[in-house]
């Protein structure tokens, strides 16, 4: 979580913010998840209080199922089919880059799921999601 302004007077922006309330979470929605009157700017010369790995990104799980079945017709003939369901649920994930720690909001490969730049306008909100329940049907005839 970075603002997007020099308060430390060292020509480099970036900094992180100082965290005026504890709970730093909005009403958990992607429209708010982090509230941002929780954060305030550092004065100048001065570094703000936040650390790496301070808040928490939202969580999900993700249930997956694959069911495939063989039909032998003949000696060298047989029909395979395949059903697979990603998401199976259906539920919210907000979006995260692949291979990015999801949960954290400061993690490696954080990948822009969160608008952490404190001071922009959409500061707090998710701003992407993950992909629905997508479901595939296959067939296979092999000879």
């Amino acid at each position: 979580m970075t603002d997007q302004v020099d308060r430390q007077l060292s020509l480099v922006s970036g900094q992180r913010p100082v965290q005026v309330l504890q709970n730093v979470y909005g009403d958990g929605s992607p429209g708010r998840y982090l509230n941002p009157t929780a954060f305030a700017l550092p004065a100048l010369g001065t570094l703000g209080n936040m650390s790496p790995g301070t808040v928490r990104g939202p969580g999900f799980s993700d249930i997956s199922l694959s069911l495939s079945r063989t039909f032998p017709i003949r000696e060298r003939m047989k029909l395979d089919f395949r059903a697979d369901a990603f998401n199976l649920p259906n539920s919210f994930r907000a979006g995260c880059q692949t291979g990015s720690n999801c949960s954290a909001i400061n993690g490696p490969g954080f990948g822009g799921y969160i608008s952490t730049s404190f001071g922009a306008g959409n500061f707090g909100q998710i701003t992407s999601a993950m992909d629905p329940r997508i479901i595939q049907l296959s067939a296979k005839f092999v000879f």
